[in-house]
């Protein structure tokens, strides 16, 4: 009888699991208003356990938050008490949110946020080996810890496989006659190994791997395939796919959705957008208007407020404009500060000079605030287009010979090129090598991990590369907000010396 009670039990749990999990709403849905307004912003508690006195002074804890406005990620740095212990508040509600955190060069992984989640990492066993995902020493706790264990795990499932094909995706070219059969063969690849690791480890969450690969997949459609091709049928396919996370592949398809709707569908015109997606579809892609800059981004949050209707998002975007404002009065009273720099040296730490006319100096230690100071007083009277970049990212080394053209041409204008160089996942010497190897004239910073994370949240910057400019009374320039230094002229800069 026992034994008949617990086989019932068994094949209860196992058709429990089987069965179809109601999924959650998207952000593009009605009923998300309701969970917005009704739901707590989740908070990740992280507990690091087993270390020295010696280690922690020497470790960080950064963290990118991917969210559905323009800039796609939000980065940001938290301490770490003497305990061990620390903590990450997300600002919103969102969904399944996903936050990409590394302490040191110990731990990186994903998380997934809704209600909340515990990290429990044993820093004794991270030293002999360090994680990426999951692994020894990393411990997934509390409401979302399931949900992120399985995640991580999932990316770790036939690891090889899945780079590989995704490789393979990345090179197909948009123009050959079998773009699209090529397409749908190797996103057939990633469904199959998705449905394999959902076959061996059924949970409550086994819908999103599909629903990631469909945002991911569309998201490929839309910038690469669609412009130029009209396929009967696939546009309704597209409009009609609701990412329900907040993660990479989500917002790249929002992102993408939102340029080709928005840009192409309705020809610039916010009527016929609104008509074309529907509310509140359409006011949650509003979001995707704004900028990478913060003076820009005052004016277009403006814009926004004036056309959406969707209380949610109206939310977000009041909040989003109060933070721009206090960004960029916090931002102007730090370039006002001056100290006493002379226009003759380097700020930090002399490293070299380059008869192709490149000075490098180091920056340890030192707060945004100081920095910014002393920034300003250095290249007084002056133009400055500042670049923030990673010697480990390929779009920043892509832009540096467009970067390189423009120093050479604007040589009779009063303006000074300055590359801010971050020393996450970087050395001293690796950064000097490629600056030697790209033989990339002007002022060049390497900063440490903290200064560059201040800096980054200070300018309201997601990634790598980001610009600024500051105009000759070393305020943040209205005048030139830039994306990429390739496409920039002479005369865009002149802009900055009127």
């Amino acid at each position: 009888m026992r034994l008949s009670l617990l086989l019932s039990f068994l094949l209860l749990v196992k058709l429990g699991f089987a069965q179809p999990v109601k999924q959650p709403v998207s952000l593009s849905d009605p009923a998300f208003n309701i969970y917005f307004f009704k739901t707590s912003p989740p908070i990740i508690k992280g507990k690091i356990v087993n270390f020295t006195n010696n280690d922690l002074p020497a470790l960080q804890v950064s963290y990118s938050l991917v969210e559905p406005m323009g800039q796609m990620q939000q980065e940001g740095t938290t301490a770490i008490k003497a305990d061990g212990s620390f903590e990450v508040k997300l600002p919103y509600p969102f969904p399944y949110q996903q936050v990409w955190l590394s302490v040191g060069d110990y731990f990186y992984a994903g998380l997934y946020l809704n209600r909340g989640l515990n990290l429990t990492l044993d820093f004794a066993q991270l030293k002999k080996k360090n994680v990426q995902f999951n692994g020894k020493g990393v411990m997934y706790s509390g409401n979302d810890g399931a949900l992120t264990a399985w995640m991580n795990n999932k990316v770790l499932y036939k690891r090889k496989d899945q780079l590989a094909i995704g490789s393979a995706i990345q090179a197909l070219k948009p123009t050959q006659a079998d773009y699209l059969s090529k397409l749908d063969s190797l996103s057939d690849l990633l469904k199959t190994v998705n449905q394999e690791y959902v076959k061996l480890n059924p949970a409550p969450f086994s819908w999103i791997p599909e629903n990631e690969r469909l945002s991911d997949y569309y998201h490929t459609l839309l910038w690469f395939w669609m412009p130029e091709h009209a396929t009967p049928g696939l546009w309704d396919k597209i409009k009609s796919h609701k990412p329900k996370l907040v993660s990479n592949d989500a917002e790249n398809f929002a992102n993408a959705l939102f340029n080709y709707a928005y840009y192409r569908k309705a020809e610039h015109n916010d009527a016929k957008f609104a008509e074309l997606m529907g509310m509140p579809a359409a006011d949650r892609l509003f979001l995707k208007s704004t900028a990478r800059n913060l003076d820009e981004n005052v004016q277009i949050q403006k814009s926004i407020l004036s056309k959406i209707h969707t209380p949610w998002v109206k939310s977000v975007v009041e909040n989003e404009q109060r933070l721009t404002l206090s960004k960029l009065s916090k931002l102007n009273e730090a370039l006002k500060k001056s100290s006493d720099v002379s226009a003759d040296s380097v700020i930090g730490t002399p490293v070299a000079r380059f008869a192709f006319g490149a000075t490098l100096s180091s920056v340890k230690g030192m707060k945004a605030a100081e920095f910014l100071g002393k920034f300003a007083q250095r290249f007084k009277g002056k133009a400055v287009v500042c670049d923030l970049w990673a010697t480990w990212c390929a779009p920043c080394l892509g832009d540096m010979p467009y970067s390189a053209k423009l120093h050479t041409q604007a040589a009779g204008l009063p303006i000074e090129f300055v590359y801010l160089c971050t020393a996450d996942g970087s050395t001293l010497e690796r950064w000097k090598t490629k600056v030697i190897e790209l033989k990339q004239p002007g002022t060049h910073i390497f900063i440490d991990k903290n200064l560059s994370s201040e800096l980054m949240a200070m300018l309201g910057k997601g990634g790598y590369p980001s610009y600024f400019c500051l105009d000759q009374n070393s305020k943040i320039s209205h005048k030139l907000n830039i994306a990429w230094m390739q496409s920039l002229t002479v005369q865009d800069l002149q802009k900055l010396v009127p």
